[in-house]
């Protein structure tokens, strides 16, 4: 099972930037890896499009399992880094690894 989400944790002080994070299970849920970092810059949320409900870029990311076994899956959002909300897509393991951090790959 494998979740992406936004998230500020890594923001400094006014907490006006998100990156993209993994969660993952091996169990069904009843354990869960070390959250990983997947995006490679922090989106600066000033210039996410801003509507009645919020700021919109969460309702664009998604993850696209493997088609087969041994392939990765990929992560798919949106971010501000270039000042507008572009498409981005990361590679991810779907499998457990000894080293957490090789599961991210450009």
């Amino acid at each position: 099972m494998s979740i992406v989400y936004l998230d500020k944790r890594n923001a400094p002080g006014d907490r006006g930037f998100v990156d993209l994070y993994l969660a993952q299970s091996f169990d069904r849920g009843a354990t869960w890896q070390p959250n990983l970092r997947l995006s490679d810059y922090s989106a600066p949320l000033a210039y996410a499009p801003v509507t009645p409900s919020g700021v919109m870029l969460g309702d664009y990311l998604g993850v696209i399992p493997p088609v087969q076994p041994g392939q990765p899956a990929l992560a798919i959002w949106c971010d501000t880094r270039e000042g507008d909300g572009d498409p981005h897509v990361i590679s991810f393991a779907t499998r457990p690894t000894a080293d957490w951090q090789s599961s991210r790959s450009a």
